[in-house]
């Protein structure tokens, strides 16, 4: 239901007209509790009743120096407390005040209470919609106060709403996105949340209830002023959580995976309608209470994209722009890259874990630079087992987890839906099989770099290759479970355990020749052909490193440095990314001097001043956010 006619109904200055007015309406004890505690602080009086005027101001303008709407009225509500700020909103408690309906707003309620209301449906089942409609015009026309009156009795006046708000200095000097309706990129962005929400209720009502619910969307104008000016106030109405899900060591696991599996039944719902959340983490997880049992559900989906975007959600957000919490962010959505279910999951991973070991996945805990942070992400690191912090976690549960937190996408569940099934049936006993085989796969590649890199470039043959193809298919085998190696497998390892101590000579051939420094390499091949000339695969890779010296030329020099570039271009970090930009370019002018002649090189350095100039501008909107915040 819309609500918003153009004013904002303020709280009167004197403190007699507010007591004088408003002293019986069921709001009026919610909003004194408010100003009571300011006032206890700021004048030393406990209660709004004993404060003069001036008092009153005082309190009155400390209260609004951060929440300047507390005590009017938006639509429907009037705001009776604060609940908090940031960089998407102020939210406010906020509860029903009929007294300053308009005629259609209060008519509009009463359709709409019809819907939710069953006895308030019986009792007007003989009225169609324009019967009840015109039944309760002439009410409010002849009748105004009493009907109002009989409604502010009601639980729906004594109810409490959290009413999030979007003021115009949170948009104000932003691109107007459409012309028709005047609106910015934070202005549709919220809009949208409000109205998808709204709709999630509509589509599966049953797995909704694990998303906070929306009841109202509307607009005002606190001022004539932000009439003419055409700034407007956003806001909309939820229910109020005031618990938030949080780590509890009384609080037994089994509860907590159940909780975190009704968050998966509400996400799964938004992505099955192509809508991202992109912000999980604890505080955006809440509880309710039905039947004195804790309700899990999912809240504040101001950063929510949609995986198939139309043409609106492309531009509200861009690929590359990095928004969400750091900490519970998947490492493709902190390098600002393409999103799809499974950086959700991720982050839901993470709030699992964090909720049952009291740690991050990294086995850190919060406090840690932003740097060390980034540095963490790029680098893709595999989770810390959790049952090294808790070992009372379950094993399979602890399985979900690591396939949860996979530092590759493709490595993660596919679907919320999946991570839902399994949790549900890890806590009813059954058994859970967990695929973790290309996450072990890529695990094994790194454990054995040297094997991993011989079977990549085809240099083994005969029983080595055989016994290399077996290790890398046999996932039980990776896992320490699996059957006797066989002898092949044994001649593969024989072959790493020949190279172990010359790891590093080895290393820096493969590196120097795969970067195109084929003259270094052969030097170093020299060093280490007097100790592994006799194996095989080093003779292989021999004798495709001598033929190769004379191809060092001006292209692998480009190569090089385009992959810097890339580095680089993809740190999220704006000052981490310049300066990298900036340090490639200068090695970039120590090359030129040796080589002048290389036109490509060139070509390359031109092309990335570009870059260069764009993390520039990037960096500087980063801190003018930072300081405007």
């Amino acid at each position: 239901m819309a609500n918003g006619n153009g004013k904002s109904k303020r709280l009167p200055r004197g403190i007699d007209d507010v007591i004088d007015r408003y002293s019986d309406e069921p709001w009026f004890e919610s909003f004194c509790e408010t100003v009571d505690r300011v006032a206890e602080s700021a004048v030393q009086k406990e209660s709004l009743v004993d404060l003069t005027q001036e008092e009153f101001s005082e309190v009155m303008g400390k209260i609004r120096n951060q929440f300047r709407f507390l005590g009017d009225a938006v639509g429907q509500f009037r705001l009776v407390g604060a609940l908090g700020k940031g960089g998407f909103g102020e939210v406010y408690t906020g509860m029903r005040d009929f007294s300053v309906l308009t005629e259609k707003e209060f008519l509009d309620f009463v359709v709409e209470l019809r819907d939710r209301d069953p006895a308030f449906a019986k009792k007007t089942a003989k009225f169609s919609k324009s019967k009840l409609k015109a039944q309760y015009s002439k009410l409010y026309r002849t009748k105004r106060d009493a009907v109002v009156q009989s409604f502010q009795n009601t639980p729906y006046a004594q109810a409490k709403f959290a009413i999030k708000i979007l003021p115009p200095e949170l948009y104000e000097g932003q691109e107007v996105i459409d012309d028709e309706t005047g609106e910015t990129e934070d202005m549709r962005r919220f809009r949208r949340e409000a109205q998808t929400l709204q709709d999630l209720q509509k589509t599966d009502p049953e797995r909704a209830r694990h998303i906070v619910k929306v009841s109202d969307f509307g607009i005002f104008w606190p001022s004539k002023e932000s009439k003419k000016q055409n700034k407007p106030v956003y806001f909309y109405a939820m229910e109020i959580l005031p618990e938030e899900l949080e780590y509890d060591a009384e609080r037994s696991i089994e509860n907590t995976i159940d909780l975190v599996r009704q968050a998966a039944v509400g996400l799964s719902l938004a992505h099955d309608e192509g809508i991202l959340h992109r912000d999980l983490k604890e505080e955006n997880i809440r509880l309710a209470r039905e039947n004195g049992d804790p309700i899990a559900k999912v809240t504040d989906f101001g950063l929510l994209k949609q995986m198939d975007p139309s043409k609106e959600s492309r531009r509200l957000t861009q690929e590359g722009t990095v928004m969400g919490t750091l900490w519970y962010m998947s490492p493709e959505q902190a390098r600002g890259e393409k999103l799809d279910e499974r950086s959700d999951i991720y982050s839901l991973g993470t709030v699992l874990y964090n909720l049952l070991t009291d740690k991050l996945p990294w086995g850190q805990d919060k406090i840690r630079q932003q740097n060390k942070l980034l540095n963490r992400l790029a680098n893709n690191p595999d989770v810390t087992d959790p049952r090294k912090y808790n070992k009372k976690i379950p094993d399979d549960i602890a399985q979900i987890l690591i396939k949860m937190l996979a530092p590759h996408k493709n490595e993660r569940y596919r679907s919320m839906r999946k991570v839902e099934s399994d949790l549900r049936k890890s806590l009813a006993g059954k058994e859970v099989n967990v695929d973790l085989k290309e996450l072990l796969n890529r695990q094994w590649r790194e454990k054995h770099k040297l094997l991993a890199w011989l079977w990549k470039h085809k240099w083994l043959s005969g029983a080595a290759a055989a016994g290399l193809a077996g290790l890398v298919g046999l996932t039980g085998y990776f896992a320490a479970r699996g059957p006797e190696k066989t002898a092949e497998q044994v001649k593969a390892e024989r072959l790493e355990k020949a190279l172990t101590g010359h790891e590093k000579t080895y290393s820096d051939i493969r590196n120097l020749y795969e970067s195109g420094s084929h003259a270094e390499a052969y030097k170093k091949l020299l060093e280490l052909e007097k100790v592994l000339g006799k194996e095989k695969a080093f003779q292989k890779l021999a004798a495709k490193v001598r033929g190769d010296i004379p191809i060092f030329h001006e292209d692998s020099i480009v190569s090089q440095y385009s992959t810097s570039f890339r580095n680089a271009e993809a740190l999220s970090d704006p000052v981490q990314r310049e300066r990298q930009i900036e340090a490639v370019l200068g090695d970039i002018e120590k090359t030129l001097q040796e080589h002048s002649d290389f036109s490509k090189l060139k070509d390359l350095r031109e092309r990335k001043q570009k870059s260069l100039l764009s993390a520039r501008e990037d960096r500087l909107a980063s801190e003018a956010n930072a300081d405007y915040a």
